[in-house]
């Protein structure tokens, strides 16, 4: 009987030795794969890390950048992490008992392209500004356009158009600069050119719209080289009781909850820019024809 009973202790002490250990043993934390292996900086990108022994409060870092884990499993971690900032880095997770398992130089946020342009609907403009100006190519999200410096107003973007307002600058010639958020950018040397307005005569009734869809009737009257009235979307019209001067084809009037700007592009159309309250809490652009 003692050695039948020493047989059975010996056999069960086989079984574990040959891996038929306790099934709620802990995993030893691993980390075998991440995919995709590289992303563009700025973008979202979705991940997928393999491995073993994740916890429910597994975390996973890409050099100093967090990733949002959205999926925990015991071998299979999912989320998505975006950086601005380049290069190759190790990938860490670290459970919540302090355990680390690292992937040296396993992912790579790289730089996007930089914007490209391929074509202007306009290469010139009054020194006021105010004009429309698309700028065709192919674009990053939230890119910022400059005109000598100075910043367009965006009005519309996409991935192949930006549509923006032109902004005021002294008479010559100006590089414009199209920059994408990661701060690659692209100039195009001298590519727009900044005219005198139109020296003519701009007394008379004129009537047009603002916006990019033309969506916003304005009018307004220059008499005697003054602007004595105007009338912006459904705003009740405005009187000046002290009516600003036109001088060189051009006025500008800032006053109590009104912005308006406009100068002549040529004998019969003018352009500008115009916020008020009661009208566009935001700049928009105009254009006008002489009635």
């Amino acid at each position: 009987m003692r050695m039948l009973l020493a047989s059975i202790l010996l056999l069960a002490g086989l079984g574990f030795a040959c891996g038929h250990a306790n099934p709620d043993a802990p995993t030893t934390l691993a980390l075998t794969g991440v995919t995709p292996r590289s992303g563009v900086t700025g973008d979202r990108i979705d991940l997928v890390v393999t491995g073993n022994g994740f916890g429910s409060g597994t975390t996973v870092m890409i050099g100093e950048t967090r990733v949002t884990v959205t999926g925990p499993a015991a071998t299979r971690l999912t989320g998505f992490v975006s950086s601005q900032t380049a290069g190759t880095f190790d990938v860490v997770v670290t459970n919540s008992d302090g355990d680390v398992a690292r992937l040296s130089a396993a992912f790579s946020f790289v730089l996007a392209p930089a914007p490209v342009v391929t074509s202007l609907s306009v290469t010139s403009g009054i020194t006021g500004g105010g004009e429309w100006l698309d700028v065709n190519g192919a674009f990053r999200p939230s890119p910022t356009v400059t005109i000598g410096g100075g910043v367009a107003t965006m009005v519309n973007s996409s991935g192949h158009s930006l549509f923006v307002l032109i902004p005021p600058h002294a008479v010559g010639v100006a590089d414009i600069v199209v920059t994408h958020q990661d701060g690659q950018s692209t100039t195009l040397a001298n590519a727009f050119t900044y005219t005198p307005p139109w020296p003519g005569d701009f007394n008379g009734v004129w009537s047009g719209f603002g916006g990019v869809d033309d969506n916003v009737p304005l009018r307004f009257t220059i008499e005697h080289d003054r602007l004595t009235s105007m009338k912006c979307g459904a705003a009740a019209a405005r009187t000046f009781e002290t009516p600003p001067a036109v001088a060189n084809g051009a006025f500008s009037v800032v006053e109590a909850g009104l912005e308006i700007s406009g100068a002549l592009i040529s004998d019969t159309v003018a352009g500008g820019l115009v916020k008020q309250s009661a009208c566009a809490n935001t700049a928009l652009g105009w254009q006008v024809y002489r009635d």
